[in-house]
Formats: C-alpha cells, sequence, structure tokens
C-alpha cells in the first residue's frame, strides 16, 4: 500500500494524489488516504477534502498509524532547523522543499507519504482520466478564450506568498494579446471587487462558482494567465490545447531563493 497524508486546497489536493497515484501504480499496489487534516479547523485558511468530485480510482480512507505522528513530530523539529533536505524515515517519507526530487519515484510499496509534490515530473499525462469531474453547464464561448486567474485572500497576510502585482497582470494581458488575435478573457478570483477596480478589461467575462467549478471552466479554455497559485496552475495544466499558451509569475514565493524551475512547466512563459 501506498498511504498519503493529504492536506491543503483542491489544486494541493491534486498534486499530492498524482504523485501518490503514480507510485502506487509503479508499485502495483493500492493508494489510501488519510484525510484527517480536513476533520478540525486548525488550518489557516479552512479547506475541503474534494477529490471524491473527480473520477479518481477507488482509495481507502485510513488514519495515520502512531508511529507516524512520531516521525511527523521529528519532521517539524528538523524543519525548524532549517534542515534543506528531503527526509526519508524507513517507511516514511517527508518533503522538504520544491524541487523535484527523483528518489521519490524508487520508494517502495508499504510507504507514508507527506509533502505537497509540485511538479509534473511525479505523475505521467494519465492523470488526466482521474482528474475529469463535470462543471456546470460550459459557458466558454468558442474561440481564442484566455482564463485569468487573481489571488488575493489568503495571500494579503501570508508569510510565503504573495498576490501577483497589476503590474504583472498587464504585461501578462498584452503577451496574449500580442500573440492571440481576438483573445477573449475569463477572469476568476476570490477577490472579483479588486479585479474590476483594477484590472482594466472592457470586454472580459467574470466568473465565480466553487472551487471546483471554477477549475473546470478553467480547464475549458484554450489559454492561461495564472497566479503563483497549484490552483490556477492545475487550471492551465488540464486545458486540452496542445498549442496553449499559459503566462506564469517568474516568482512564485516571498523568498526569492527558492528555486521553482520543476514547479513551472518548460513551455510556459514566465514574466
Amino acid at each position: 500500500m501506498i498511504n498519503l497524508k493529504i492536506k491543503g486546497g483542491l489544486g494541493n489536493q491534486l498534486f499530492q494524489y498524482a504523485a501518490a497515484r503514480n507510485l502506487a501504480t509503479l508499485n502495483n499496489t493500492d493508494l489510501n488516504i488519510d484525510y484527517s487534516y480536513y476533520n478540525h479547523s486548525g488550518a489557516d485558511t479552512p479547506r475541503q477534502y474534494l477529490l471524491d468530485l473527480f473520477n479518481i480510482k477507488p482509495v481507502k480512507h485510513i488514519k495515520s498509524n502512531s508511529l507516524y505522528q512520531v516521525f511527523d513530530l521529528i519532521n517539524k523539529i528538523l524543519r525548524k532547523l532549517s534542515l534543506n533536505k528531503n527526509l526519508y524515515f524507513d517507511k516514511y517519507y517527508f518533503e522538504k522543499g520544491v524541487e523535484f526530487d527523483d528518489a521519490f519515484l524508487s520508494l517502495k510499496d508499504d510507504v507514508w507519504l507527506t509533502g505537497f509534490f509540485q511538479s509534473a515530473k511525479y505523475f505521467s499525462e494519465s492523470i488526466r482520466e482521474e482528474f475529469k469531474f463535470n462543471g456546470p453547464n460550459n459557458i466558454i464561448e468558442a474561440g481564442e478564450s484566455v482564463f485569468i486567474h487573481v489571488r488575493r485572500g489568503d495571500y494579503l497576510n501570508n508569510s510565503t506568498y504573495e498576490s501577483c502585482s497589476l503590474d504583472y497582470y498587464n504585461q501578462a494581458i498584452n503577451l496574449i494579446k500580442e500573440k492571440i488575435v481576438n483573445p477573449k478573457f475569463y477572469i476568476f478570483s476570490d477577490d472579483m471587487e479588486w479585479v474590476k477596480n483594477n484590472l482594466n478589461i472592457p470586454e472580459a467575462t467574470y466568473l465565480s462558482y466553487s472551487d471546483h467549478e471554477d477549475l473546470y471552466l478553467m480547464s475549458q479554455c484554450r489559454h492561461a494567465i495564472i497566479a503563483n497559485s497549484s490552483f490556477s496552475w492545475w487550471g492551465a495544466w488540464l486545458i486540452n490545447n496542445p498549442g496553449k499558451i499559459v503566462v506564469t509569475p517568474s516568482k512564485w514565493f516571498r523568498n526569492k531563493t527558492i528555486n521553482t524551475k520543476d514547479l513551472i512547466p518548460d513551455s510556459w512563459i514566465r514574466i
């Protein structure tokens, strides 16, 4: 069995599941998920477990054992000491940084996984089949549709991330207009009032549904301008357009020394 301790919002859930499912496939075994993170209110931003809305393969929902709790505590202590490496105790793997760890794919059966695994290098294209789901009636018009994701909310007072600047979005929009004839913009945001007051796009359509419905509509567009967010990362990655243009911020974290070379696909445009 591959056992996954899952946490975070929808984008993070997709990253974690994709990596764990790929490892389970490589080991020809099943996947178990502990989602007890969602059973309490201790998270900084309340989240819901949403993977059951997707076409994922059957998983068994379990609780982590007492030995995991011990190693989890050790891991948290070591993280506070800023030991910059992935930690692998026997049968317990804890991801430290955002760079891809090729040793992950060599992990064997009966292992517990903890981390975010934010890189397409952890999984294969086949995960698209499991991430198919039903969304609202498709209101994305035919033509050169482009979604813009603006994340503010919890990023405004966050020690790890900061909201992308207005200058980033203006540059990204101008770049899209240079490369695409008659783009149609669809804007998704957790702060739509700010967007309407600051992004001057008269032809834009503003959309706001639930997380998984927004993700579905993003994936129905042909191109994307994303935020430094795993949520809009997946919206862009799931777009089924071989010629898609994806614009992404070059700065993903407040800490500029963090290397995002494995997080952002090579074909995406950084600005």
